[in-house]
This record gives C-alpha cells, structure tokens and sequence, in this order.
C-alpha cells in the first residue's frame, strides 16, 4: 500500500520494491478512500518513477470514470496510464465493466485468433450486451455537448463551498474535500491528504444517521457524496439543510 498524495515516500518505496511489482494502480480521485483527489505532483511522480523501471501504471476509474469527464480523472491530469479501468457510469448506472490500454498490452487479449499458447480469453456476462452498449452510446452522446458535466460540476462547487461556510459559521471542525461532482465530509480539524488523515470515524457514523433521519441517505462509513444532472436546486438545498442539522445535533 502506497501512502497517498505522498510522492516521496511512494517512489521510495516502489523504487525498494521494483523487482516485485508488475503494476501500480492508482485511483485518481478517490471514492471509498474518502473523495480525495490526487495531487498533480503526486500522479507525475508515479507516471516518471513507473515509466523509468518498466512497472504498469494502471487507473482504475471505476466509481468514477465520465463522471469526471469523457477521459475519466486521469483524463484532467494529462497523464497517460498504460491501462485504464472504469465501470457503470459509463452506461449511465446499468452493469458494465471497461477496460482499455496499450495496444502491445492488449493485443494478446482482444485480437482473433483465439490461440492458448499466446492469447488470454476475455469473456463476461455483459460483454456485446446490447441494451448496456446502447446506453454507453446515449451517455457518451450526451456528454458531447459538456452540459451535463458543466451542470453537475457547478452543483459540486456550490455543495463543497456551502458545506465550508456552514462549518465555519457552527465552528464545527470539518473539511470538505472531493472535485467535480463529488464532494465528501472529514470530520478533522487540518487539511485531508489522504483516508489516514480524515478524522473521527464514531462522528463520520452519526451523521449519517441523523442524515437518513432528515430523509437524505448517507450510508455509515460512506465519505463520499455524489451528485447527477437530475439534482436540482431544491434538493441541494434540502441536503444543506438536513447537513446543518446533522452538524448541530453533533456540536451542540
């Protein structure tokens, strides 16, 4: 396990470990590692160290993915993985799995003729499902236009800036962290880098409890917080509200 957002410790210990590492797998906005982004210097940090010692860079993308944007996370660093894995917002929520790379790697999977001596079968239950794939095409279409995640992207901005005022004017000792349309609420009184960072897990458990009793579910342990272009204002304002509430019921 490599220490996050950590460029000095993480080559460090990849470069102690090189001749047993095949791959490193980075996800570039943490989901169930507490919606933290990587930082710009920390991706380059592990492209540069894994390109000099022939080691795989692989991003898995698979909570997030077009979410984020047609090339994923990784896509806003401008850094290219050497294999790429996301997941069902691809298909707008229906079962998928997507998997993409260097041709050199690939080959050998995906190219006909299937041979046993040199080819590995890739086989699943929803591959060429054709109701899946039509819903990758209608949501790769309708992100042509940058609307939706311009939309989703500013209901993100309003959550997380909304979610800081609200801690400052109850001085309640919260950080908000997440990007795009993902935010996530740390119950720590410094900056969040990483999960190891993100404070009190007993307060992270009772709000979301007092979320679900003011009707917004927030599954316990869950971080992370989503938003989608079927959100609108009123709902925004009605997860703030019962946000505040949590809050006060928690810092009385």
């Amino acid at each position: 396990m490599l220490p996050f957002n950590n460029p000095a410790a993480a080559t460090e210990l990849i470069r102690a470990n090189a001749t047993r590492l095949s791959a490193v797998f980075l996800e570039p906005l943490t989901i169930f590692g507490g919606a933290i982004p990587a930082d710009l210097e920390f991706v380059r940090a592990l492209r540069a160290v894994t390109s000099e010692l022939g080691i795989l860079m692989v991003v898995d993308e698979v909570p997030a993915g077009v979410r984020i944007g047609r090339g994923g996370a990784i896509g806003t660093y401008g850094v290219r993985p050497d294999l790429f894995i996301t997941g069902k917002a691809l298909a707008g929520g229906l079962p998928i799995g997507m998997f993409g790379g260097r041709r050199d790697i690939l080959e050998p999977l995906l190219s006909p003729p299937y041979d046993r001596q040199s080819k590995v079968l890739s086989s699943g239950t929803f591959s060429a499902n054709a109701t899946v794939m039509s819903a990758c095409l209608a949501v790769l279409d309708e992100l042509e236009s940058g609307e939706a995640h311009r939309k989703i992207n500013s209901l993100g901005d309003q959550v997380r800036d909304a979610l800081r005022a609200l801690g400052r004017d109850l001085g309640v000792p919260i950080q908000v962290t997440g990007s795009h349309s993902i935010f996530g609420i740390h119950f720590a009184d410094q900056p969040v880098h990483n999960i190891r960072q993100s404070g009190n897990a007993h307060w992270r458990a009772d709000f979301a409890l007092v979320m679900m009793a003011n009707g917004i579910l927030w599954p316990a342990g869950r971080i992370a917080g989503f938003l989608s272009t079927s959100h609108t204002g009123q709902q925004i304002e009605k997860l703030l509200s019962a946000c505040r509430q949590a809050l006060e019921v928690l810092f009385p």
